[in-house]
C-alpha cells in the first residue's frame, strides 16, 4: 500500500486500524506496540484480532517465501498513478 489509506475517505475508522496493524506486522522488524493493542482490544473482538494476526501472519509467509524462491509479481497492483 502507498500509505493513502492513512487519509483516505474510503475507510471507517476500524477499516484504518486494521490496516495500520496489518502494516506494522509486517513491518520488519514488526512494531506492535502495547498502545496499538489497546486501540485494537477497544474495537475488535479478541477473535478478530487473532483473525487480523493469522492472515498477516498468512500474507507475510508467503511474500517471503516468494522472494527466497524468487517468484516475481504479476503486476496485478498498480498504485494509483503509475
Amino acid at each position: 500500500m502507498d500509505g493513502h489509506w492513512r487519509t483516505s475517505a474510503e475507510f471507517s475508522d476500524d477499516e484504518r486500524l486494521a490496516l495500520d496493524y496489518a502494516e506494522r506486522t509486517t513491518a520488519t522488524p514488526p512494531t506492535v506496540d502495547e498502545a496499538l493493542v489497546r486501540q485494537l482490544r477497544e474495537h475488535f473482538e479478541p477473535a478478530q484480532i487473532v483473525e487480523m494476526a493469522e492472515i498477516c501472519a498468512w500474507e507475510n509467509y508467503r511474500a517471503r517465501l516468494n522472494a527466497a524462491l524468487g517468484v516475481e509479481g504479476h503486476g496485478f497492483y498498480m498504485p494509483k498513478g503509475e
